[in-house]
């Protein structure tokens, strides 16, 4: 019985250490797997000896050869690429059999880092007591250099734990790849056995095996680095500890040196300025020249120790900066988790909100750096100077006969020096020596340490940037208040008695006495000024309205009324905005510590600006303001704006008043923020109630089908409107929902978007005021032309219907296009300020809306870049960049398209230039822009030169075949612009084509001929063929005129008949005189020129046509013939001539009578 129950009781605990063994021996299986050897398919040598085989081997060709042997090579490089792979996976099976003993190390070395921390500051400088400022230096910039290896490994950790992090998802990425690349392989071995095995296909056998192998021993290699990467991240976690813990052991004893080395420095300083008053004191009976060089040292010496005294504090404002730094980096930390945890919560709302209202004052961030760039500026000069003084001194030595000279030409005669007086005066050189390099040094050093602390809160201020950036984009979308509910009344009242207390209302009211007392003199001359607006306001009623009937006529109208016009609105509204400015300035100078008051503060100065606008819109709604006369805005409309914001303006007030007040105070469930939302919700049906009385009123014209709608306003009316409705009902019902930063934050952008829209309304307005009355100055100037014109063509044409003559037209080529450079002008306007308002429409809601910044976050593709500060720098190009471009390309093509016609009406104008050179003036500036824009549009899409060379090489050749003729006529036409061998104007000749140029383009120039024909002839024929240009310099003109007299007429009387008729016409110029030459005898006539001298090439037709018919009138009434021409016929042989005749025509026979 006993030996049963203890073979039971055995065989039980037998089987139990068996399963507990079996169970541990398989948990060890699995937490270090062993798998089996991947066995190698052959060797280096025994490839290497196939290809020496190869080589030597006579029966395969050269080619053939050459492919088995880099198939064998191949194979060989993946055998050694399978041997890496089995070391690296070794690599990670150590380590992760490694790691408890690493991480078990590294947490006993942060322990011990961590127990020093705990030190005080004298325990942790008790190493450094009694040494010199010398060795201090030396071990505070040791220090320094290992702060910034712990800082860079700290760095690196990072990376490293952002790769190990992503690397999980990419190595099984990458053992899917290779699963299927060894499956394939498998296949491809199993087919390659049965096949014939020629040297080819042995080579390729053997590259498909050792690719087989690599592919495994890849595998394997990733499957460990995945099972190590637990082990991995743990051991990275305990480095980054460890390297933290470093990193604050080493600053704090960088800071504990840097004071200590301040504390020697200012110390040895002081030593130095007692030792200087007690060599001045030991001088006082010595020579004059000797006590003012001790003088000299004394002064030196005190600026030697100010500079050091100041610098002592350093080291604690940098100490400051870090830490704000670290506590900066840790929330940026916090932001990220919580944003990364893709949850919105009230308690993550609560929590974000918190860390954005403790971030430091970037405003104070900013005014600290610039005092200290200033205090910077200020130590750099004087570490110049006193390296020059001590350039100066060390350069030259002590030489007392010139000096005790100098000293008496300055100071007058003086008693010779005493032995005493030399001894005592080279000891206070030998002490300058010592103040100089001292104060050198010490300047230098304090510079370097100034340059330090700026950029260390550079970046403190540059991260804080960031981190509120990210937290206002984020909390935009977050509940920061409690949904309006049946207990919001209560809370509403509790707001009002929690922000109006005895307390708060007494202290704003001693802060209103205070400020007034402080500034009392600019409250009153504030107060005169606005005294005066309103006295001005008064006087430019009456002037106003006599100018108002200026406006719209052309003799009489100018551009200066509408910007005072505008100014007297601007006037009109300054008044009440300006005392809300007052108040605000009372309260700021106060010196009031109060909250409250500070809030009120800030209050006046936010409520002046709706206020200022509104009384702006209102003053130029008037009847003979600005929006009536100068902009021509609808009666009813401006009728509606005037009588319906004077109510608006108390609501506002009123909301804008109690949302800035109680803007410090939006906790969840506070009675301040159920006042906050009251005021926003008052304001948001105020501003509803206002828009739909417009529209409301507004409604008849919206169903006039036959209004006019000029202006993008008007055309958009009903949009707008309703926009302008719904938009802030629908914010007041975001914010009782609990979203009420983010209706006040919409509201706020609102608000601006309204003031950018009227302030481009009003910019336009003012440039197309500006167009309109220069088009109507040049409409008017040209209406003059053409009728001082007309009336001298009337007389001519008068005077030549008297002379019994028909006058030719002439050609008006000086007159300007009117109707283009209008209409180019408004269209640069318009694009100006479209372009201009959607900048500032961008800038204020791409922050907001995710639709706008996302564009930034797009990367297209990235290039590196040679040119930036730290050598090869990647740089990326976002859908933004890319998007810059197009618009930079649309502005260029707008502006080089519409710039002529405002630089024409608007400059050239007014310059007594030519037609032709105001043309070549805004072609070139055309051609000068569209490159810029080109140029540009290529950087901002990170094209450098080094990328566009090898185009424009290829546009080099292809100009030089294809493109010859095109870019020869463009670069002609550039010759032509700029050498001016024809102009716009000029009555050219070139070949048998004669016309007028109307037009140089960039690839022909158009000619108008005297049949009223455009013809376009290439530039390339301008500059390479023969040009006659008859009005290039001198309009003067020769005109020869041929005439022929009969033989046998009398010459004299022929010459002086032609003379005199010439010279009686009045258009033929007397100098150069008219001639008229007998050239020559010809078959018929007695030839004769007349030459004679036009003023311009247009009379040519007239005075040819006027001297023919005079001509011809004088020489027949002299009876003089104008000879035509004749031929005299001989016949030799009549008899036979009169036999043929008879033989083909027969001669009728006479009868005899």
């Amino acid at each position: 019985m006993f030996i049963r129950k203890f073979m039971i009781v055995f065989t039980s605990v037998f089987f139990a250490a068996v399963c507990t063994i079996g169970i541990c021996v398989s948990a060890f299986a699995q937490s270090t797997p062993r798998q089996a050897q991947i066995q190698t398919p052959f060797s280096e040598s025994r490839l290497t000896a196939e290809i020496a085989n190869i080589e030597n081997s006579a029966n395969i060709s050269t080619e053939e050869k050459q492919q088995i042997t880099q198939l064998y090579n191949a194979a060989k490089a993946k055998l050694v690429e399978g041997r890496e792979s089995q070391d690296r996976a070794k690599t990670f099976t150590d380590q992760q059999s490694n790691a408890p003993q690493l991480i078990d190390n590294l947490d006993h070395e942060t322990t011990d880092v961590r127990k020093a921390l705990r030190r005080s500051r004298d325990e942790m400088m008790s190493g450094y007591e009694g040494i010199s400022l010398q060795e201090l230096e030396q071990s505070l910039v040791a220090e320094q250099v290992k702060l910034s290896t712990f800082r860079g490994l700290r760095g690196q950790y990072d990376v490293d734990q952002q790769a190990l992090d992503a690397r999980p998802a990419q190595a099984l990425a990458e053992i899917s790849a290779l699963e299927q690349e060894i499956a394939e392989g498998s296949a491809n071995l199993n087919s390659q056995n049965g096949e014939d095995p020629t040297p080819l296909a042995s080579a390729m056998l053997a590259l498909n095996q050792a690719s087989f192998y690599a592919d495994r021993q890849k595998k394997r290699a990733l499957e460990q680095e995945v099972a190590s990467i637990g082990a991995r991240r743990a051991i990275l976690d305990k480095q980054i500890s460890l390297t933290a813990a470093r990193i604050t052991q080493s600053s704090d004893l960088v800071s504990a040196l840097s004071a200590r080395t301040g504390s020697a420095r200012t110390d040895d300083a002081l030593l130095r300025l007692e030792d200087a008053k007690n060599e001045e004191q030991e001088f006082l009976v010595d020579h004059i020249l000797v006590q003012q060089y001790a003088n000299a040292n004394v002064a030196l010496a005190d600026r030697n120790y100010k500079i050091a005294l100041s610098e002592g504090n350093l080291p604690n404002v940098e100490r400051g900066i870090g830490i704000q730094l670290q506590q900066v980096r840790l929330d940026r930390n916090v932001t990220d988790q919580i944003l990364g945890s893709k949850k919105v919560s009230t308690a993550y709302g609560e929590h974000l909100r918190s860390l954005r209202k403790k971030q430091p004052d970037i405003t104070l961030i900013g005014q600290a750096i610039k005092s200290r760039e200033i205090d910077l500026q200020d130590v750099l000069f004087q570490k110049i100077t006193n390296q020059e003084a001590l350039g100066i001194f060390l350069a030259g030595s002590l030489d007392i006969e010139i000096l005790k000279q100098v000293f008496d030409v300055e100071n007058g005669e003086t008693p010779a020096l005493s032995e005493t007086d030399i001894e005592h005066l080279q000891q206070a050189y030998d002490s300058r020596r010592g103040h100089l390099s001292e104060l050198a040094a010490i300047t230098s050093l304090r510079a370097r340490k100034l340059e330090e602390v700026n950029a260390l809160h550079k970046q403190l201020l540059d991260e804080v940037k960031n981190l509120r950036q990210l937290l206002d984009s984020r909390l935009l979308w977050l509940p920061s208040t409690e949904t309006i509910g049946l207990a919001w009344p209560a809370k509403l009242v509790q707001g009002v008695a929690q922000t109006f207390t005895t307390a708060n209302l007494g202290a704003a009211g001693r802060a209103l006495g205070s400020g007034l007392k402080n500034i009392y003199f600019l409250v009153f001359l504030s107060l005169g000024l606005l005294a005066a607006l309103y006295a001005l306001g008064e006087r430019l009623g009456p002037i106003m309205t006599k100018m108002s009937a200026r406006v719209g006529r052309v003799q009489k109208d100018a551009f200066g009324l509408t910007p005072l016009a505008m100014f007297d609105g601007i006037a009109r509204a300054a008044i009440p905005s300006g005392i809300l400015i007052i108040l605000g300035l009372i309260f700021a100078k106060s010196g009031s510590d109060s909250s409250f008051v500070k809030a009120l503060e800030r209050t006046f100065f936010i409520t002046a600006v709706p206020i200022f606008v509104l009384l702006c819109l209102r003053a130029w709604s008037a009847k003979g303001a600005l929006f009536d006369l100068h902009f021509r805005v609808d009666r009813q409309l401006r009728k509606r704006l005037e009588t319906y914001i004077l109510p608006l303006l108390p609501v506002i007030g009123i909301s804008v008043f109690l949302v800035s007040l109680t803007r410090d105070g939006l906790d969840f469930d506070s009675g301040i923020a159920a006042l906050g939302v009251f005021g926003f919700i008052l304001g948001a049906l105020g501003v509803t109630w206002f828009s739909f009385k417009i529209a409301r009123a507004r409604s008849k014209k919206f169903l006039n089908k036959t209004r006019e709608v000029e202006g993008f306003y008007l055309r958009n009316e009903r949009w707008l409107l309703a926009l302008a409705i719904f938009v802030p009902i629908g914010l007041a019902v975001v914010a009782a929902f609990g979203y009420s930063e983010t209706a006040l934050l919409l509201m706020a952008r609102f608000f601006a978007t309204f003031c950018t829209l009227l302030a481009a309304y009003l910019i336009h307005g003012l440039l197309r005021r500006f167009v309109v009355i220069a088009q109507r100055r040049l409409a008017l100037e040209q209406a003059r032309e053409r009728r001082d014109r007309a009336v001298k063509e009337r007389m001519e044409k008068a005077a030549a219907e008297q002379r019994g003559e028909i006058p030719v037209p002439k050609l008006d080529t000086a007159s300007i296009d009117l109707e283009t450079i209008n209409r180019q002008s408004r269209q640069l306007v318009n694009v100006t300020v479209f372009v201009a308002a959607i900048v500032v429409l961008w800038a204020l809601w791409g922050s907001i809306l995710p639709a706008l910044s996302v564009v930034d976050d797009v990367k297209l593709w990235s290039y590196m870049d040679a040119s930036a500060d730290a050598g090869m720098q990647k740089v990326s190009i976002t859908l933004w960049n890319v998007m810059q471009a197009l618009g930079i390309g649309l502005i260029t093509w707008l502006a080089a398209r519409n710039l002529p016609g405002f630089l024409e009406m608007f400059v050239l104008k007014r310059f007594t230039m030519a037609q032709g050179s105001r043309f070549a003036i805004v072609t070139v500036l055309g051609y000068v822009i569209f490159i810029i824009g080109v140029l540009v549009a290529f950087d901002k899409l990170g094209t450098q030169w080094s990328q566009l060379q090898w185009v424009v090489a290829a546009l080099g050749v292809g100009i030089g075949f294809g493109l010859q003729a095109i870019f020869g006529n463009f670069i002609s036409g550039l010759i032509i612009l700029f050498e001016r061998p024809i102009r716009i104007g000029d009555y050219i000749t070139i070949g048998d084509i004669s016309g007028t140029v109307t037009r140089i383009q960039i690839r022909a120039t158009t000619l108008l001929d005297l049949d009223n024909r455009e013809i376009l002839i290439p530039n390339q024929e301008l500059i390479s063929q023969q040009v006659v240009n008859w009005t290039l310099e001198n309009p003067v003109t020769r005109l020869i005129i041929k005439v022929g007299i009969a033989y046998g007429s009398d010459t004299e009387k022929a010459h002086r008949i032609m003379l005199e008729t010439i010279k009686k016409n009045p258009n033929v110029l007397d100098n150069p005189e008219p001639r008229v030459l007998f050239l020559g005898f010809g078959d018929s006539t007695l030839d004769f020129e007349l030459r004679n001298f036009l003023r311009d090439f247009t009379q040519r037709f007239i005075v040819s046509h006027e001297l023919h018919m005079a001509l011809d009138a004088a020489l027949r009434k002299a009876n003089i013939e104008i000879a035509f021409p004749q031929r005299d016929l001989n016949i030799k042989n009549p008899e036979g001539l009169k036999a043929i005749l008879e033989e083909t025509v027969p001669i009728p026979k006479t009868k005899p009578a």
